[in-house]
């Protein structure tokens, strides 16, 4: 058990470190003025007009990727914020001191990041659908997730770990549909 304690502690104080990085180190103007409207790219009320948008709009050989995208989206809220109930971690300006916070502070628990996961679901969904922006869909996903650090709202581990819940459940979802193809 000291093993498994040490081990915790080492990957909670990389967490806090890195968390430092972003949030600190890297901290310049230029980033502050380009991270606030990429962190909008992964909010929920960009990415629901953003879905509705597509599934009225799409072709009709794209309506199962909008399907997809739907679902994806509510399943992944849905499992995000069970898990912050379930974990209620706080938040990194309520727990750490000498951070930096620009934009709305973030309101509940901190674990995992509904943004990182929604910006995986959208980049997960439309890179099945337009595969040359594959790379570029993924890039602007990361940013989001490194502008929740750099904005002070999330500590690494929350982005990454909602990151891999976005990109998990879209496969999910497709797969599922794929077994039952009636979309």
């Amino acid at each position: 058990m000291p093993y498994r304690k040490a081990s915790e502690e080492m990957i909670r104080d990389f967490d806090i470190w890195l968390f430092h990085f972003f949030n600190s180190v890297i901290k310049n103007r230029f980033l502050d003025i380009v991270m606030l409207p990429i962190t909008i790219l992964g909010d929920r009320k960009f990415a629901f007009p953003l879905c509705l948008l597509f599934c009225i709009f799409w072709r009709r050989d794209k309506r199962r990727t909008a399907a997809i995208l739907l679902i994806s989206l509510l399943a992944t809220i849905g499992l995000v914020e069970l898990l912050k109930d379930l974990i209620n971690r706080p938040r990194p300006q309520e727990v750490l001191n000498g951070i930096f916070i620009m934009g709305q502070i973030g309101l509940g628990f901190s674990f995992p990041s509904g943004h990182a996961a929604t910006a995986f679901v959208l980049a997960s969904v439309f890179s099945s659908a337009y595969k040359r922006f594959t790379v570029a869909l993924f890039i602007l996903a990361t940013s989001v997730g490194i502008s929740r650090i750099y904005l002070g709202f999330h500590y690494p581990s929350d982005v990454i770990v909602g990151a891999a819940i976005g990109t998990t459940v879209t496969y999910i979802v497709s797969k599922i549909l794929d077994k039952f193809n009636r979309i």
